[in-house]
């Protein structure tokens, strides 16, 4: 049974988590492990003054969150963590302490073998982008792979691969299928957007790997620039789960910040696994 941290932060939590969680649990049979978060360095915001020609000074410390209030809010949250795995009758371990939401999720990620993250997920009132500022800087420094979350719950029909013929993409197909293999009933197409070179990379190889766990495998080569034709691709697709590889934190970054990408986990709406070596 794969072991998934199910990261949370109790202020921005919301019920609807907590029913994909234990849908995901149920339907691949995992060990869910909710960690509760909290940023012991508080963010700074902006300050703005009346000053016309000094309109505003950089940052001013985040108010702090009183010890009592935060306890109080993961007691109401944890209760109702457990009031809809129970309904479910699915089991949930929620950890006792609190988790640095920094270097402490790194470290419990080299415990783990995937995490579960809401794509807003974020500790600042400032931060309303999808993937939020916090999930992005998040994603290149785990060690283990992340799953998404999407922002409704749909039924998982297709599985999508996207391939550029480097490791990276192929580290995390290899690694999808190691951990959803309850999955391998469902058809799979691998997405490869050609940029200018000569055709599907290590094709072969490829198809012997893909034939060995999936029994429906198809191709789609597409042209253009990757990151929009990708999106592109993705937009009409409501019912797929998709994967995507990166070596580390530009690859990730340059793909959900870029211009053709805006906004692109709120277009799609489906889970996206993220791995890198």
């Amino acid at each position: 049974m794969n072991r998934v941290l199910w990261l949370i932060n109790p202020f921005t939590f919301s019920m609807q988590d907590a029913y994909f969680a234990a849908s995901f649990a149920k339907e691949g049979n995992y060990a869910i492990n909710a960690v509760m978060l909290k940023e012991w360095q508080q963010p700074e915001i902006p300050l703005f003054s009346t000053d016309p020609l000094f309109p505003s000074i950089p940052y001013m410390p985040a108010p702090q969150i009183e010890s009592s209030d935060f306890s109080k809010k993961i007691n109401e949250v944890v209760g109702i963590i457990h009031q809809v795995f129970q309904s479910t009758n699915i089991d949930v371990l929620v950890s006792s302490g609190v988790v640095d939401a920094d270097d402490g999720v790194v470290t419990e990620s080299r415990f783990a073998d995937m995490i579960l993250v809401q794509p807003g997920l974020t500790f600042s009132s400032f931060d309303e982008t999808t993937p939020s500022s916090y999930v992005l800087e998040l994603l290149p420094r785990v060690q283990c792979p992340v799953l998404i979350a999407p922002q409704t719950i749909t039924a998982t029909k297709e599985i999508i691969f996207t391939y550029n013929g480097g490791y990276s993409s192929l580290y995390a197909i290899r690694q999808f299928t190691y951990l959803f293999s309850y999955l391998k009933h469902l058809p799979v197409t691998v997405v490869y957007v050609e940029e200018g070179k000569n055709g599907l990379p290590h094709e072969q190889s490829l198809k012997v790997f893909l034939h060995s766990h999936y029994s429906s495998v198809h191709f789609k080569v597409l042209n253009g620039p990757a990151d929009a034709v990708i999106v592109n691709e993705l937009m009409h697709n409501n019912e797929a789960i998709v994967t995507f590889g990166a070596f580390g934190r530009n690859k990730i970054s340059r793909f959900f910040r870029h211009s053709t990408a805006e906004g692109f986990l709120k277009m799609i709406n489906i889970p996206v696994f993220v791995t890198h070596p």
